[in-house]
Parts: C-alpha cells; structure tokens; sequence
C-alpha cells in the first residue's frame, strides 16, 4: 500500500483546494444540498451486481504523484538525491520517476533569504521551472507541474529508456529578484530502474454497470424530471488502493445530444455505506494523484480500508454544458431604472418574462439593482421548476469605463425559493443587456454503487470524523441565540477590513456594548487590559494607552509584525522582516531587544505557553504545512509540537496550558474544521465543522471553557461571518452576532 507521508499534502491542503472548489460552484451557481435521510432511495441508479473486482486486461498499477502505468512498461527513478549550496541556498532535487509517457523531477529549495523575494505585486520574480540537457545537448522543456516556493513538481517529456544521466538546468530561483539570489544552477541526475516495492498498488478495474430504473414513492417528481430529461448518470470505472482508503475514477454519461459536459457535483457528492452512514470522501487532486483526467471524468479521495457492506456514491447537484445557450434581452430602464445609486438595493416586480431552459420552465419575475464592492448591476429573480437550481447568465452587451471587470453567479435562495442570478460589472453597462446561458445547476439524486474487496478482518470501519458543533446545530442556534449566560464577561479585542487610517482594532465587552475604535494594525491587548501594543501601517510598533490615549513608539521603520504580550505582561513577542524573517523579544518599553529564532524558513509567531516560559511559533517545511514548535527564549531550546496548515490562523493555547486550538482539514469536508488537542498533538477533538461554511479565528475564553470561532456564511451572495462560542465541556452554543469582526483575543481584566 502507499506510504501515507506521500499523501500528507493533500490532507493538509485539501481544505484551501476544497475552498477554491467551492467559489467556482457558488460561480456557476452550483449549491450544496444536504444528504438525503436515506441514501439507499434512487429513482436512476448505475448499480453493481455482487461479484469480484476483475483485473485489467493489462496489468497496471499506480504510483502516487505519478499515476497509473503499465506493469510491463519500464520505470526509472533518480539514484540518489542531488543536492547544491550556494551562498547557504540549497537546491535538492529528491525525486525523479520517468515513464513511457512523461518524466516526473520533484525539487526543494530552502533557505531563500527574504530579501531576495519580491514584496511587490507589481514586481514579478522569477518564473522559470528549470528544464532538462540531454548528454547530446538536446532541452528539454517542462510541460507543467505543481508545487510552491518550497518544493516544486515538474513535468516533463519521456526520457528514452538509454539515457541514463541528464543535467537539471534552473536559470534561476522562484519568486527570485534578478541578482538577489545565485542564478544558473545546474545538478546532473542519474537513472536507475525502480525498485520493485514502488509499484505495489494494483489498479481495480470496475465491471462496466447496467443501468437500473428504481422508482419508490419516496422519490419526488423533481429528482424524476431532472434525471429523465437529460438521461445523466455517473459510472465509476476505477478504485486505486492507497494507504488509508482509495482514488476512486469515475465519468458521466447522458443522452441528451445537447449536452457538451457534465460534471459530478464536486463537494456534493457523498458516500454512504450499506447502513447509511456516511463515509468520508471528497474531490481529488489530479495532479498530486499524477492522473490526467479526460473530458467528463472525475476523481474522488475515499477514506478507510473497511467498510459496512457496499457503497453507494452519490450527487445532488450537477453542472451541465449545453452546446446552444439560452440568450435574453433585457431593458431594465422599461422597469423604472435610471442608474442613479440611490436606486441601489431597489427591486422591481415585472411582468414575468418566460424562458425555455432547455425544456425546464423558468420566468424572471423581479429585477434589483445591485453592488458589490466596485461592481455594480443587476439580480435577476427566477421562478422555475424546482429541480433547476441556478441559471447563471453572462453579461454580451458591452461596457464602457471601468477596468473590465466583471461578476457574475446564480443559486436558488432557500428563503424565496427563486432563482437568483447576478450580473455584475465596473463599467457602464449599454441597454438593453444582451445576456447568455450555456449551463445550468440541476439537483436530483444520481448514485453508483460498488463493493470494495474484502480486506483484513481484524479491521472495523472508520467512521467519519463528527464534530461537537456541526452546520445544523448552528443554524437552529442562530435561529433561536441563547442568552450570554451571567458569568460570560470581559473584553475581546476584535479586528475589521479597514484602510489606514481608519481603525482596523476596536475593543467592547463580550455582550457588544462600550465598542471603542483603536487603531490600525495588528495587535494584542496587554494581560491586564489596560495597553494594546500593536503594528502600525509603516511597520513599526506601538504601545497604546487605553486610558489616556497615549502612544508610545517602541520600534520604527524595521518591518516589524504581529507584536504579542507575554503573560505576565513584561515583555513582547515579534516578528521583523530583513534579510530573512525572525522572531525577537524585547521588554514592554522597548529595551533588551533579543533575536530568538533566526531560521531562513519564515518562523511565524503565533503565541505564548500560559507560564511564559516559551514562545508558540511555526515554520514552513517542504509539504507545505507549518511545523508548531516551542522555543525557550532565554536558553534557546527548541521543542517540536504537530504540523498545521501553513496559511492556518494563530494556533492559540487554553489558559490552563492543557490544549491547543487550532484549524486544520477535516477529511471528507469541504471546509476546515476547529480542533482542540494536547501540545503533543494527541487527544484530537473535533469541535466546530460547519459543512461547506469555512470557520476562522479560534480563541479561548479566560476560564478555558468556552471557545471562539468565527463563522462565514457562504449561502449569501455577499458571504457573512459571525463570530459564536461553544463549551467544550457541555457543547452549548451562543451566537455573538453583536460582535461585528474577528475576535482576536479575550480578557477578563
């Protein structure tokens, strides 16, 4: 099986990747519907009969990040890892696979001092991939890849069977600024066949289903409408074996000559087990598996070796493409519309105007004048049949001034029950507006089943991770706020969007009132409540008397960050940008300044132990996840903790020193989830998962009882956060929609 540190990245990644998954639906107007309550319920269904998984006519195997080849076909890999330091930047390229179809060269690059990176978004560093020189002087060039500052994955061409040494030529370092860093690196690869331990995952091949119409009185006219009319069904064609579950590869099919594609529903597919209960499966990514999809093909990650009987995979919501779009002309100025901006927000009622969506009934019966940050248009409220679920139309007419930006998306809002489709643009839209439909978002049910290999018996099922605080229980929450109960005080510092000047910090007590604007910056309270320290938009870092209002300037003009007060109040952590990125500590009036950590691998501050004996921080490492540790500031001892997402908010430890919060993926889910464990990393709990609505911020209350969290609800066209608490001792939950930003931290002074 695979060695599961080959799969570390995607887990932890998976979560940004699932984000990103998910903006392109809201996009195209793809909505996520929960799981029916009985997943065995179908109405057109691809189904297998009970019987062995069959072998593939040619015996293939997979190897992870490079997919699947044929057993009988050659494969090299790299000899041994090639490693060069220059100036104390080191290159190592680790891994090299080559294949009959392509050559696979995985490389890291440390130690990249700050000061050779661009800082500029208008600066671009460089670019450049590196390519391979055949012995006879041949190049040959990269023809995509994957991967970071950190370490890259590169593909390329095949390399014939008897070449067995080629020179890696790099021009020069990624994200680099020209004469910053060594240029013109060159490190010679040998060849050696693979092992034969390295092709140990057998590709299942499944039997090709038959398709079965199952009509039960629990199916609702909607799921038969959707499925009849266009003859959609998913087919899964593969199972690859993995350390700890299987790539399951699969396609759509359909009738319907009109469409051009379909796709699988991304976060909306499930699977559930003979028992019903879910199984934790989500989108794959097809590079970092090394498999090249193909047009209507998709992949999916399934966690867990064992399983209750067979599964049942399944879709409610689906994108389809058709090959003729569905077009409309629209004089919003015949409604009453004069483009004056008091006019925003403003919905008229019309005369419905009747579309044919490709066979479905749909009609607008409103139109609103709307913004959304600099773009400016149009909602469009669509009555239609209930199994459309979004109807995204793009803008044809042009647009003069502006940049050329433009928006656009669609979804079926729960409250009206309409369709409401959104477009939007920078510039001054001519009328009437030409407007295209060439998808749409339909919901229904679409399943396909299959039966894993028996595996070791004295294995039980995983079951899927269940958090304390789940989507449901915080919309009935939301829905119903308990009171904050008497012994809930304090004051949160809490942090807002803002533009300097105009203060990003305010401070209020726990219930909302008494709100205060601080300042602009970044920053903590001090532990008696008394002083907020914080950086400035010049990078320099203050102290500010809550009080009286006066400031005092403890540094200035040294790229100075996310200054943080010990406990004991004496002394502050912080970080400062140079040549490369550390972490100091000075006294709270600015004197005994002392570098503590000074690693080229981008140390973050992140906190204090409650003791104030160590300071919190992370590193980057090669997967892309920050590594926690704890440094000794007065004797320079190092502790490694666990690894968190690299972009993961401050990991922030209880009062009581006992756990640390933190967020991190949740396999199966689309968003993060909130977890709580030991320093160790051991006694992991999962304690807010809100579905397909992403959580930020975790924080402690002063008694360590409560958590905080902030909640974004991506249902709404203009995503929302809310920031809530919950017990981790009793699960009880309270919304604080009274508080308006992310808490950053709490005291009870």
């Amino acid at each position: 099986m695979i060695d599961r540190k080959s799969f570390e990245h995607y887990q932890i990644t998976s979560l940004l990747a699932g984000i990103v998954i998910f903006l392109t639906l809201f996009a195209t107007g793809c909505t996520i519907s929960p799981a029916p309550e009985q997943p065995n319920k179908a109405i057109l269904s691809s189904t297998l009969t009970p019987q062995e998984n069959i072998p593939v006519a040619q015996p293939s195997v997979y190897i992870p990040g490079v997919g699947i080849v044929d057993q009988s076909s050659p494969v090299r890999v790299l000899a041994e890892p090639v490693t060069q330091t220059r100036d104390g930047i080191t290159l190592t390229v680790k891994e090299v696979t080559l294949t009959d179809e392509k050559t696979i060269v995985t490389y890291t690059i440390e130690n990249v001092p700050d000061a050779a990176l661009s800082h500029d978004e208008n600066v671009v560093g460089c670019a450049d991939s590196g390519n391979l020189v055949l012995p006879d002087g041949t190049i040959v060039k990269v023809m995509g890849g994957w991967g970071s500052q950190v370490e890259s994955n590169n593909i390329y061409p095949p390399i014939p069977e008897s070449i067995a040494t080629v020179n890696f030529v790099l021009p020069c370092l990624r994200g680099t600024l020209p004469g910053k860093a060594p240029e013109g690196w060159e490190l010679t690869l040998y060849f050696v066949p693979a092992p034969p331990e390295m092709m140990v995952a057998p590709v299942i091949a499944i039997p090709t289903p038959t398709l079965s119409t199952i009509r039960t009185t629990q199916v609702t006219q909607t799921q038969s409408a959707a499925q009849d009319l266009f003859g959609i069904k998913l087919v899964l064609d593969q199972a690859i074996p993995l350390d700890d579950g299987y790539y399951l590869l699969g396609h759509t099919d359909w009738s319907d000559n009109r469409i051009t594609a379909v796709g699988s529903g991304g976060w909306a597919m499930k699977a559930y087990d003979s028992s019903g209960q879910e199984v934790a499966l989500e989108p794959a990514s097809w590079r970092e598996a090394g498999l090249t999809l193909e047009p209507n093909q998709w992949l999916y990650r399934l966690y867990g070796q064992v399983f209750n009987g067979a599964l049942t995979l399944r879709t409610t919501n689906i994108g389809v493409e058709f090959g003729q779009s569905v077009d409309l002309e629209l004089d919003p100025r015949s409604f009453g519309f004069n483009g004056d901006d008091r006019q925003l927000n403003t919905t008229w009622k019309i005369e419905p105007i009747t579309l044919d969506v490709y066979g479905m009934a749909a009609k607008i019966v409103q139109i609103k004048y709307v913004q959304q940050g600099e773009l400016t248009g149009f909602e469009l409220g669509i009555e239609a049949e209930s199994e459309l679920q979004a109807l995204p139309f793009s803008l044809k007419s042009s647009v003069s001034g502006g940049r050329g930006a433009s928006s656009g998306g669609s979804n079926r809002d729960n409250a009206s029950g309409k369709i409401l489709t959104y477009v939007l643009s920078d510039g001054q839209m001519s009328f009437p507006l030409m407007l295209s439909a060439s998808s749409i978002t339909l919901t229904g049910i679409w399943d396909t089943s299959w039966d894993p290999p028996s595996s070791d018996t004295r294995l039980t099922p995983t079951p899927m991770l269940q958090a304390r605080l789940t989507l449901e229980k915080w919309q009935q929450a939301f829905e119903n706020p308990a009171a904050l109960p008497v012994d809930l005080q304090g004051k949160v510092l809490l942090s807002r969007g803002a533009l300097a000047p105009n203060p990003s910090l305010f401070i209020s007590n726990l219930d909302g009132s008494g709100e205060q604007g601080l300042v602009f910056g970044v920053g903590s309270l001090s532990p008696d409540g008394t002083k907020l320290v914080y950086a400035n938009d010049t990078a320099s870092i203050l102290i500010l008397d809550l009080k009286s209002g006066q400031k005092t300037t403890l540094t200035t003009g040294l790229n100075d960050s996310n200054p943080l007060w010990s406990p004991g109040g004496r002394q502050i952590a912080f970080m400062r940008l140079g040549d490369t990125q550390k972490i100091y500590l000075m006294n709270a009036d600015g004197t005994g300044l002392k570098s503590v950590i000074s690693e080229m691998d981008h140390p973050q501050v992140w906190g204090w132990t409650p003791d104030g004996r160590q300071i919190l921080y992370g590193v980057r490492v090669a997967d892309g996840t920050s590594q926690l540790r704890l440094v000794n500031p007065y004797t320079g001892d190092i502790s490694d903790l666990f690894a968190v997402p690299f972009d993961s908010p401050m990991p922030v430890y209880s009062p009581d020193g006992k756990w640390v919060a933190y967020l991190d993926s949740v396999p199966g889910r689309m968003a993060n989830g909130l977890y709580i464990s030991h320093p160790d990393g051991t006694k992991k709990q999962l304690i807010v998962q809100l579905d397909y609505w992403p959580v930020t911020n975790a924080g402690w209350s002063p008694d360590g009882k409560w958590i905080t969290f902030n909640a974004i609800n991506t249902d709404l066209f203009v995503p929302m956060s809310t920031n809530g608490l919950v017990n981790i001792e009793t699960g009880q939950v309270i919304p604080l929609p009274q508080l308006e930003g992310a808490i950053l931290s709490w005291i009870n002074p």
